[in-house]
């Protein structure tokens, strides 16, 4: 080989370098007849593209307008299932907020009757806290009254 042609040489899968070639700047004349014979040899020139291609242009359309329609079907799904997981998560979101809301009430009313919701109470000490101040015996006479107004309700109904 002359001096500055390079050598590869193959083992297998793998391609070695056994000699480097020199480094050359090509004439860009040159360069572009080449690119244009690599580009032209890939190709095919043809008189008339729909006669090149064996399908017939209302069938080429026909599967145009299948493929298009299939793409817009599956938008439309794609679409539908994350509308459909956002409201899912939308009421998810809102029943979480109704449970916090209902917490917050309680909270709110266990602080109203001296509690701190925040400290542990066993309820042998939340029932002598209750009837100390006398609300243990208010809930119950809530809780009689509340069975009472069912009672009625039951006889006027049935």
């Amino acid at each position: 080989l002359p001096a500055d042609v390079g050598l590869l040489w193959t083992a297998g899968q793998r391609l070695h370098v056994k000699r480097k070639a020199v480094r050359r700047t090509p004439e860009p004349q040159r360069l572009m007849m080449l690119m244009a014979y690599v580009l032209m040899s890939r190709t095919q020139i043809v008189g008339d593209m729909w006669a090149a291609n064996a399908e017939p242009r209302v069938d080429f359309w026909r599967r145009w307008l299948l493929e298009e329609d299939g793409e817009r079907q599956i938008g439309h799904m794609v679409g539908h299932r994350l509308a459909e997981r956002l409201r899912a998560a939308l009421r998810a979101q809102q029943a979480a907020e109704r449970k916090a809301a209902g917490y917050e009430q309680i909270e709110r009313r266990l602080r109203d009757l001296g509690l701190d919701p925040s400290q542990p109470l066993a309820p042998a000490d939340l029932q002598v806290r209750l009837e100390g101040n006398g609300q243990l015996r208010a809930l119950r006479q809530v809780a009689r009254l509340t069975e009472q107004a069912a009672d009625i309700a039951r006889r006027a109904t049935g």
